[in-house]
């Protein structure tokens, strides 16, 4: 018998259920599929042979990770990091023209090992994804293994449903980052093999300049890693823990990184939360204000809390836990995932969940999207495959521990201003020189005020065709180097003595000041002038 949405909800066993028991679900001819996929996905039945050839083709969505190698004493190892471009051969799926107006949104899964990661991954791909063709996955971990991390490195994947845009997203999950020393489930059923399979894979090395000593443990690669991640979207138990975890990532992320257009925003996912909740409970605002009321009473009780309190610099009294958050995040939302045992449960609300899960992740990845163009810092895949290049090569370095992350120097090293740039201001500037007579000539900061308004065209105009990331203001700080050095070098060369009747530029005034006969005419005594005093640009 089919009931219609109003009769099934006055059916007696379909309202509130008997404690302990299970809600009634309302099923469509079409949930079986989806249900069957949920299933899969959580619980898949694999014997050991599948199981391998799973592991084996997951090694090609390898991001990046560490390798260690052994060193030729016979004692201890020494890491590398390994980047096996994969970001790159995602990209390169799509046409070269369309390379350059797409603009990718990466978004990283964190969070403790056997919290569930790859597994909402892997859930939020296949229930999207519509087509019958296979798709790539992360691999499952399994209830006997739940403290040990499936893989060891950080993998990337595709989301089906904005593959065909201009605006895809991709999942990073950073399975391993916090599973320890122990050997990932990968390496014990693979062995060797795994590797040697990565190293066939097109990929850069770079060497972990702080990671060979002997106080270097997995927390700094821990750390090291979370600053790579732009995107947080985080899996935890316990409300308390989790808005520590949370504002410790945050600090990575904000204090190792500058000149960033936008704070990450943050998805928490709170795993197998209890199916007798009521409907209210399922919704995105009832849960995170759940987070931050459950939360707030703690933050003077907790002493973890109190740096976090300090660093917001407002009343300690007044510090709640949305205020923390926000300090560090642009937005914080909690998504609950309803529990699945044994691949019974509220089949039908996971996949209501894990909707609204993706829609959350859409909606954060557009507002970050919007900002950034904003800023006028919105990376196309080009660029940004260029920006993950330059982090690698800053948080492997010794100077990564150290230093942030800059976006605007990373922006000029990307793209360097021409090295003739000063020497084409010199250049006009000497062009105006030459057109007034000694007696005529305009004071220097009339001159190069009018000088500095066609410079500040060409330097927009140079910004836009190397699209440079940020403000005009901003962007002029990398310029401004260029500028002095243009004005100090016309003023050298080009800049007639004042005293009357010298013919001399400062460059050749070692001797006294001489008329145009070379005749000594009187005391050299030249006071300096000084380009930063002289430069009138400002972006307007």
């Amino acid at each position: 018998m089919k009931l219609c949405d109003n009769c099934w909800g006055k059916q007696v066993v379909h309202r509130k259920p008997p404690t302990g028991q299970l809600p009634h679900e309302k099923k469509d001819v079409g949930n079986a599929e989806i249900e069957m996929k949920i299933k899969n996905c959580i619980l898949p039945t694999l014997d050991d042979v599948a199981r391998r050839r799973m592991h084996e083709a997951d090694h090609q969505t390898t991001w990046f990770g560490t390798v260690k190698i052994p060193l030729e004493c016979g004692f201890g190892y020494e890491r590398r990091f390994h980047d096996y471009k994969r970001f790159e051969q995602l990209m390169f799926k799509y046409p070269p023209q369309a390379r350059s107006r797409l603009c990718p949104s990466l978004v990283s899964f964190l969070g403790q090992t056997g919290a569930g990661k790859s597994s909402l991954i892997r859930l939020l791909i296949t229930l999207l994804h519509t087509e019958k063709d296979p798709i790539e996955v992360p691999i499952s971990g399994s209830i006997e293994d739940a403290h040990t991390a499936t893989s060891g490195d950080v993998h990337l994947y595709h989301d089906p449903a904005s593959s065909t845009s201009r605006t895809p997203i991709l999942y990073a999950d950073c399975e391993g980052l916090q599973g320890g020393e122990t050997e990932p489930i990968s390496s014990k059923i693979l062995g060797n093999t795994i590797k040697r399979a990565c190293l066939k894979l097109k990929h850069s090395i770079r060497e972990l300049s702080w990671a060979n000593t002997e106080n270097c443990d997995m927390s700094h690669f821990t750390r090291q890693f979370v600053k790579l991640r732009t995107n947080y979207y985080n899996v935890y138990r316990a409300a308390e823990q989790m808005v520590l975890q949370l504002l410790d990532w945050g600090t990575n992320s904000v204090e190792h990184s500058s000149n960033q257009p936008t704070l990450p925003h943050a998805i928490v996912a709170v795993n197998m939360s209890p199916n007798s909740l009521g409907p209210e409970f399922w919704e995105t605002g009832h849960a995170t204000q759940w987070l931050f009321s459950g939360v707030d009473s703690a933050l003077s009780l907790n002493p973890e809390f109190e740096k976090y309190i300090n660093a917001w610099g407002g009343p300690p009294n007044m510090a709640t836990t949305k205020a923390l958050l926000e300090h560090y995040y642009s937005s914080v939302k909690v998504v609950r995932i309803p529990l699945i045992i044994d691949g019974t449960g509220r089949l039908s609300l996971m996949n209501e969940q894990i909707n609204r899960l993706y829609n959350e992740i859409r909606e954060d990845c557009d507002l970050a999207r919007q900002r950034k163009a904003h800023l006028q810092m919105l990376l196309t895949a080009d660029q940004l495959s260029t920006y993950t290049q330059l982090a690698f090569d800053h948080f492997t370095s010794k100077k990564g521990l150290n230093y942030p992350f800059d976006f605007i120097d990373a922006s000029l090293r990307a793209k360097p201003i021409c090295c003739d740039f000063s020497t084409h201001i010199v250049t006009l500037a000497s062009a105006l020189i030459s057109k007034f007579e000694k007696e005529n000539l305009p004071n220097t900061f009339c001159l190069f005020a009018n000088v500095g308004k066609f410079v500040a065209s060409c330097i927009v105009l140079d910004a836009a065709r190397n699209k440079r990331q940020g403000s005009y203001e901003t962007i002029f700080s990398g310029y401004k180097e260029f500028c002095i050095k243009a004005v100090e070098e016309s003023l050298d060369r080009y800049w007639p003595c004042e005293y009357s009747g010298c013919v001399n530029f400062k460059i050749g005034h070692a001797a006294d000041h001489q008329n145009k006969h070379g005749k000594f005419i009187g005391p050299v005594n030249i006071p300096p002038i000084r380009a930063t005093n002289v430069i009138s640009l400002r972006m307007k």
